[in-house]
């Protein structure tokens, strides 16, 4: 999918930047980045920048499994013969599918509920081994001897993270990507443009008896908190899904947030690439891994 965002509009505004900050000695005020927004937006296909530096699913649930395998071999070596769980059952949205709330199609079925996460997680939870207290200690690597052999550091889940991660450098800080797409997310929600398009789906809203300042707020209403969706709760979020659609709120919140993005892969590039060198790795040895312990 090409990019929300083009790179002449981004190198304009921190031009722009630079300028306002020489020009004035007063506290700087929020900088909110060109962004261009597109024409339509299906959160089915949708591609963020950061995307490209977060885990794919795919690969993830192989990475997820060689740890898994990684794990158990090395909890064996000090005696504890653990089964090996079921293999992670892969995800049930589009990693950015529910990003800016529900969509159409999934509010007149679920509503704001998620019955295929709930399922997910409740299998991931039942296939995790129960380990006893000395097992916990070796896992985790809590000690450094158990039984007259060495733990490795950081314990069992150390040792399959290095083994995993052998023909690379380490890096800084792995989660980089997630904690750079969780403040994009963050700066998207307070800017003028995305504010402007909760007040008009806020108004939509009321026009149909309901009062919410943007959609995350509707989603998280106490009052849908039940087992299975109610009617009123299909009905409110058929009409946010209705009035994002009518204020063209995915677009520009879509868009918005694209370009923070970009200003947050420039300012982060080199960290950035090492981490895609690494996942690049990890995901070649989880493979090789995989088809060995299979």
């Amino acid at each position: 999918m090409a990019s929300l965002f083009s790179w002449r509009s981004l190198l304009i505004g921190l031009a722009s930047m630079a300028l306002a900050a020489c020009g004035s000695v007063e506290p700087p005020k929020r900088v909110e980045p060109p962004a261009d927004i597109p024409a339509v937006v299906d959160v089915l296909t949708l591609v963020l920048p950061l995307d490209a530096y977060l885990p794919d699913a795919t690969k993830g649930a192989t990475v997820k499994r060689a740890e898994q395998i990684l794990f158990q071999r090395c909890m064996g070596r000090f005696g504890w013969n653990l089964e090996l769980p079921p293999a992670p059952a892969p995800m049930p949205f589009k990693r950015n599918e529910r990003r800016y709330g529900v969509s159409a199609d999934r509010a007149k079925k679920y509503g704001y509920h998620t019955p295929e996460v709930d399922a997910r997680s409740a299998a991931g939870m039942a296939g995790e081994p129960q380990l006893s207290e000395q097992a916990l200690a070796v896992a985790e690597g809590t000690v450094t001897q158990y039984s007259g052999s060495d733990v490795p550091p950081g314990g069992c889940h150390g040792e399959a993270d290095s083994r995993l991660a052998e023909g690379t450098q380490p890096v800084a800080d792995m989660k980089l990507a997630e904690k750079l797409a969780s403040r994009s997310f963050s700066e998207s929600r307070e800017d003028s443009r995305v504010l402007q398009a909760f007040a008009n789906w806020s108004a939509c809203m009321k026009r149909s008896g309901y009062s919410y300042r943007d959609p995350l707020a509707a989603l998280a209403d106490r009052s849908f908190r039940t087992p299975s969706a109610t009617p009123a709760e299909i009905q409110t979020s058929v009409t946010d899904a209705q009035c994002k659609t009518e204020t063209r709120l995915v677009e520009i919140w879509a868009g918005v947030e694209a370009a923070y993005q970009m200003v947050a892969i420039e300012t982060n590039a080199v960290a950035l690439q090492a981490i895609a060198e690494l996942e690049s790795v990890r995901s070649q040895n989880a493979v090789r891994i995989v088809q060995a312990g299979s």
